[in-house]
Order: C-alpha cells, then sequence, then structure tokens
C-alpha cells in the first residue's frame, strides 16, 4: 500500500520522547511543508522537498530571551484564526512563535508562584479560539491549567516514564497533560484570555483525574465539535462536554491497567492507545461503551495518528513496527492496511503528511533519519 522513499536527515539525533515528530500540514489535502524534531535541549525544523529553505534549530530561551537549558518535552504547529503557529513545551513553560519559529509571541512559565523544584515542564491543548489548557506536574499531583492563546504541545522523559501529551482540535485548542509514577491527581484548569494585551482569567478549575493526565485530545473534524477526551497515566479515559468556557464529566472509562499514551477523536469514535500496545474505538454517543480491542503492537505505543479525511490511523511502537489502520464507524470497525518494520529501532514519533493519509513519516530515537513513506 505504501512505499518507502528516502529519509530526510537531521544534523542530530532524536530524543527518546514520544510523538517526538511535527508536521507543519494545514488545510485539507495540502502536502506537509517541513517537520520538526527534538534534540536534547532544542528543536530541529528541515523542510520536505525545498531546496530554497534550510535546516533551522530552535533553541528554548528564558524570558529575557536569552538562551537556556531546559528540556523540550514536545512541539506542534496549529492553526488558530488566520494565523499558523509554532509551540514549544519544556521545562521552562510554553513559548509560542510564528510559523517560521522565529519570533516568540507569548511565553509562561507554568509555575503559579511554585518554586521550580516543584514542576516540571507543562502540556497544552487548546478549546476552542480563545481557551487554553496548561497541564503541570507538581509532586504527587498533575495540574491543568488552560489560558485563551494560540498552540500546542507535548512533553516526555522515556526512560523514566515521565511523560506528558498535548492535543489540538479543529476549533483551535491545545492541551498540555503529564505523567508521572506515584499517586498523582489530574485537574483541568481553564484561563480566558480576551486579547494579547489581557490578564489570563480562571474560569474553572476541574478535578477530573485521580492520576496524572498522560493524553488528551480535541475532535479532528467537523462531525464532533463539543467534546474533548482526556486519559491519565492509570490508563483511565474521560470524556468532557463542552460548553462555552466550561467542561463538564460526560463519561469515564475505566483503566485497562497500562497508561494513556495517546488519544484521537473521529466522527463520534474516541481512539485511544496504550501502554501495553493495545488500541481501543470507544463511543460518544449514543452510549459510552468500548467498542472495538485490538493488540496493535508488541509493546509500548508511541505515537497515533489520524487522517481525518479518510479515517486513517498511523501507530507506532517500541517493537520497530508501523502501521496503517482504516477507521470506519460501521462494521468491520477497524482494518488492518499496512506495516512496515524499521529495523533496530525504537520509532518514537509518527505523523501523516497529508490530511488524507496519503504520506506519513516515522521518527526513530538515537537515529539521524526520518523515515518517509507515500502510498503506491
Amino acid at each position: 500500500m505504501y512505499r518507502q522513499e528516502k529519509p530526510l536527515i537531521l544534523m542530530s539525533t532524536a530524543s527518546a520522547i514520544p510523538n517526538n515528530l511535527a508536521v507543519d500540514q494545514m488545510g485539507h489535502r495540502r502536502f506537509a511543508d517541513q517537520v520538526a524534531v527534538i534534540h536534547p535541549g532544542y528543536i530541529s525544523i528541515i523542510p520536505i522537498d525545498c531546496e530554497e529553505q534550510k535546516t533551522k534549530y530552535v533553541a528554548v530561551r528564558s524570558s529575557a530571551g536569552e538562551a537556556a537549558l531546559a528540556q523540550v518535552s514536545q512541539v506542534m504547529w496549529c492553526k488558530l484564526g488566520n494565523e499558523v503557529w509554532f509551540i514549544i513545551a519544556s521545562t521552562l513553560g510554553i513559548q509560542v512563535f510564528d510559523s517560521s519559529a522565529e519570533k516568540c509571541f507569548f511565553s509562561h512559565p507554568c509555575r503559579d508562584g511554585l518554586d521550580s523544584a516543584e514542576v516540571s515542564s507543562p502540556q497544552l491543548a487548546t478549546i476552542g479560539s480563545n481557551l487554553l489548557c496548561v497541564g503541570m506536574f507538581v509532586f504527587n499531583s498533575a495540574l491543568t491549567h488552560i489560558y485563551s492563546i494560540y498552540g500546542y504541545v507535548s512533553l516526555f522523559n522515556y526512560h523514566h516514564r515521565f511523560f506528558a501529551w498535548i492535543c489540538f482540535d479543529l476549533a483551535g485548542c491545545f492541551c498540555l497533560l503529564f505523567q508521572f509514577p506515584g499517586n498523582n491527581v489530574g485537574s483541568l484548569y481553564i484561563f480566558h484570555l480576551f486579547d494579547q494585551q489581557s490578564e489570563a482569567v480562571l474560569v474553572q478549575n476541574q478535578r477530573g483525574h485521580k492520576y496524572g493526565i498522560s493524553a488528551i485530545a480535541g475532535p479532528s473534524d467537523q462531525v464532533t465539535d463539543d467534546v474533548i477526551a482526556s486519559g491519565d497515566q492509570d490508563g483511565n479515559v474521560v470524556v468532557w462536554a463542552v460548553n462555552r468556557d466550561h467542561l463538564h464529566k460526560d463519561a469515564t472509562f475505566s483503566s485497562y491497567g497500562f497508561a494513556c499514551t495517546s488519544i484521537h477523536i473521529w466522527h463520534k469514535l474516541i481512539v485511544v492507545a496504550y501502554g501495553s500496545g493495545h488500541i481501543r474505538l470507544f463511543s460518544i454517543h449514543p452510549t459510552a461503551a468500548m467498542l472495538v480491542e485490538v493488540a496493535a503492537h508488541a509493546r509500548w505505543i508511541t505515537a497515533l495518528d489520524l487522517a481525518p479525511d479518510s479515517g486513517r490511523l498511523l501507530s507506532v511502537g517500541e517493537d520497530s513496527l508501523v502501521r496503517v489502520w482504516q477507521i470506519r464507524e460501521e462494521q468491520p470497525m477497524i482494518e488492518h492496511r499496512f506495516h512496515s518494520s524499521i529495523k533496530d529501532s525504537m520509532l518514537v514519533g509518527g505523523r501523516f503528511l497529508t490530511s488524507n493519509g496519503s504520506a506519513f513519516c516515522v521518527s526513530s530515537y538515537d537515529s539521524c533519519e526520518v523515515h518517509c513513506f507515500h502510498i503506491s
């Protein structure tokens, strides 16, 4: 179904961070222009089939504009309003850049007066066009704050199973989450920002998880635009109904014994990946129930992506396999369509390069190559 093309070459190797691959792909059926991969302390942005653009490095900077030592958790491009933004989440907080990652328009330490030793890198998610959800890890708790701003991001320290996720929906929301071993608490804090000159206003503090939040997602299409889903390190999934700037718990799916590593919403379905290597499909309406369970990978699933135009699902894992699935609302609801093994690789990122899933790329830990696949 897919053929492997010439890989993109990085100047340095990719870090062991789940979802460690972002693509600049905005608009239906448009091919991605560039990809971003996280290295220790900075981000490498490389163009796709464009000789005029060169590989660039984006370093995390302090609020004073100086280069600083920080652990980058995740990066992503997203479109809000008429602008495309590039978002970075790190141990310094969040930073919102223009699409070229040259000018920083907004930054926030996401500490709320806490000592730097008490918190770690934030994760982000947007809800609607002016709400921002920020998730922080505080010892024995995982907090989520929501501001109104542009972008979204995620984080992971792979070797210690400490990670945070971000996701983005059509309304322009981006969200930030954390997982950490221990008895963490997952809460959602929603902030509203009226404009770039106004202060962020706290509109809701909602505790929704007994454990640290590890994944969150808004809808990937316009069929379902009034819900978001969040998953935690214990494997619980909560579906939230969005009413203007407030979240209300709509349904809960119990733990399966492994952390949620990625979530996507497509039409009336919620697609969840787990550390056990399973992919599970849940229905939102009319009843909240698990519909399908697939043993997709032999080890942890480290990235999941969905092509909204076609319903194709991309999964990559620690078992060196990349798989493409077809999701449907009728039976069979999930069908395996393609797989390929990247020999001697621990895959850490995978994204479609088009909204219909006709091409995708994957990144590997400690490798300089980004492997690209195009439909035959």
